[in-house]
């Protein structure tokens, strides 16, 4: 089996001045610790290692009302599809065939039924209907005709 080498150990000014080349020249990463005969992996955790650490950019107060105000958010759909869905039911009613009324299970299908209940409903007499007049026939007699 062959022996692993014990890793190198490089002096902080070696590698902030490592870290300065990959800041100041254009040159890539790759090419660099090529260069500088240093494993890419290795100069780009120095590299990692010497940006400012990232600052949280809300705070503890901003954090709990984001918190409070998502809660709320969440609560309100609920509400609002809850609402949706009466509204539905009580807009678009339907009779199954028990007979008892229930909720339209397809977009149309409620303002369909109310329709058909509505013709149902509707007294033919009440209906406007044509003005009637009085036909002839040949052998003198009246009839009604429509």
């Amino acid at each position: 089996m062959p022996r692993r080498r014990p890793p190198r150990r490089f002096s902080p000014e070696f590698r902030a001045e490592a870290v300065r080349l990959v800041h100041d020249t254009n040159e890539s990463l790759t090419k660099i610790a090529r260069d500088l005969g240093v494993s890419r992996k290795s100069l780009g955790e120095w590299v990692t290692a010497v940006r400012p650490a990232a600052r949280d950019p809300v705070s503890d107060d901003e954090r709990q009302e984001l918190v409070q105000l998502r809660r709320e958010n969440q609560q309100l759909r609920m509400e609002r599809d809850l609402l949706k869905k009466w509204s539905c039911a009580l807009l678009h009613p339907r009779r199954d065939e028990s007979g008892s009324v229930g909720s339209a299970s397809e977009p149309g299908q409620g303002r369909r039924l109310l329709v058909l209940r509505a013709r149902k409903k509707m007294d033919p007499s009440a209906a406007p209907q044509a003005p009637r007049t009085v036909a002839r026939l040949p052998s003198g007699t009246a009839e009604h005709a429509r």
